[in-house]
């Protein structure tokens, strides 16, 4: 009797330990998500290509040391182990050798058992493989064959590899007003969960003041105050000093003694966030206090890849159109190399191809613009496209996601939710 007395003991232990371990897996289970960058490639067969599993716990922080179980199935099945690094990051890489979709999907081992369940947090993300194009028949002397200009909405070329964890910030102006657009916005900042949020100015209509800002745009974009690096807007200002704006971003958004203006470094880029409402913030020109703190900051910060952004856009086929008080600007990021820019102030959504500060082509040296007033403002017409224009569209919201590589970037404009004009492509840093 005593011997049955001890081993129902043992088992009740036992149970006791199952049941305990049981309900820590599912608090676990519930406080760690995945999801998988880049979300959609597009590649020829054969092409080698990696996607990277970022684990994060229900209050942001990295999910450190946690094993990820990844899985390919079909023709171009592959399966392998992962464990996230000290970023909460776990990469996985590939080569799909047949044309077709490809669904990858990321599990994340929390209860140690190495083996996928449908209570574990999971992710998907898709491959796209077409079948290698047939090369034609070398003619007797071979003429050369200029590119074609991309089409409008149209990827111009699929993202190159990746090359370990990368920033990806994601970018948008013109933001809050009374319509519902900016919740539509903010949903997609949720989903894309970037490591930057830069909103572009114009920020919360019709003026900007604190009233506008607690309750239109703190609501939604607002959300990401923690990982947002503004610039003011036209529209800032119409609350004098554009108090509503400093006054809820805070001396992080301030600059250089309150101008607005500042930089920091992102990843292996450095960026340069500007002043455009050029009257407020002490002139644009050149010699301005801002032309010239913007020089020494380049000289300071001489990074492989540069990206600025403010409020009105140098180029713009919108209905403002081009604002040529901040081609001094332009000229010094130029002259330093600098790689991207972005703005808003026309409600629409607008991409350039590289050119110099006074609009040639300059597909070597040249500064690629986005236009990216489609934070959920309102929607304006877009005119005809000037020089250099590549994609317009004037009726989507969205944002513009750029994932920030050690020598280049990829871009995607990602719209709101029932709309289905995108853009997406890449380019190298000079």
């Amino acid at each position: 009797m005593k011997a049955l007395s001890v081993i129902a003991m043992l088992m009740a232990g036992i149970l006791s330990w199952a049941a305990l371990t049981s309900a820590r897996e599912t608090k676990r289970h519930a406080a760690v998500t995945v999801r998988l960058r880049p979300v959609l490639a597009l590649d020829v067969a054969g092409t080698r290509r990696c996607v990277t599993a970022i684990v994060r716990s229900a209050t942001g922080r990295p999910g450190r040391h946690l094993r990820v179980l990844f899985a390919v199935p079909g023709a171009n099945s592959a399966r392998t182990t992962r464990v996230t690094d000290v970023r909460g990051h776990a990469r996985f890489c590939f080569r799909g050798t047949a044309a077709g979709n490809v669904a990858i999907r990321a599990v994340v081992d929390v209860n140690g058992d190495r083996r996928p369940e449908r209570s574990e947090p999971a992710a998907v993300a898709t491959q796209i493989y077409s079948a290698p194009a047939r090369p034609a028949p070398p003619a007797t002397r071979p003429a050369p064959v200029a590119p074609s200009p991309p089409a409008a909405g149209v990827p111009v070329g699929a993202p190159p590899a990746l090359q370990g964890p990368e920033p990806v910030i994601a970018a948008a102006g013109d933001i809050a007003s009374s319509s519902t657009g900016a919740a539509t916005t903010a949903a997609l900042l949720d989903a894309v969960n970037p490591d930057a949020v830069l909103a572009l100015g114009d920020n919360a209509y019709s003026g900007g003041s604190p009233i506008e800002y607690a309750t239109r745009y703190a609501p939604t974009w607002g959300v990401q105050a923690l990982r947002t690096h503004p610039v003011p807007g036209n529209h800032d200002y119409d609350t004098p000093g554009a108090a509503g704006y400093f006054g809820y971003f805070g001396a992080a958004a301030a600059g250089v003694a309150g101008t607005g203006y500042y930089s920091y470094d992102l990843g292996a880029w450095h960026l340069v966030a500007l002043n455009s409402n050029c009257t407020e913030a002490g002139g644009c020109g050149a010699g301005s206090p801002q032309e010239q703190w913007l020089r020494g900051d380049l000289a300071a910060h001489p990074a492989a890849c540069t990206l600025a952004y403010w409020h009105h856009a140098r180029f713009s086929s919108g209905m403002h159109g081009s604002h040529t008080a901040v081609e001094p600007l332009w000229q010094a990021l130029y002259e330093a190399g600098a790689d991207v820019i972005l703005n808003a102030h026309d409600h629409d959504y607008e991409r350039f191809a590289p050119q110099t500060p006074t609009g040639t082509l300059d597909a070597a040296a040249g500064l690629r613009e986005f236009v990216v007033g489609t934070g959920g403002g309102s929607h304006y017409t877009v005119g005809t496209p000037i020089a250099n224009s590549e994609v317009t569209n004037g009726d989507t919201f969205g944002v513009l996601e750029l994932t920030l590589q050690p020598t280049g970037y990829d871009w995607r404009f990602i719209p709101e939710a029932g709309r289905t004009f995108t853009d997406a492509g890449s380019g190298a840093c000079h």
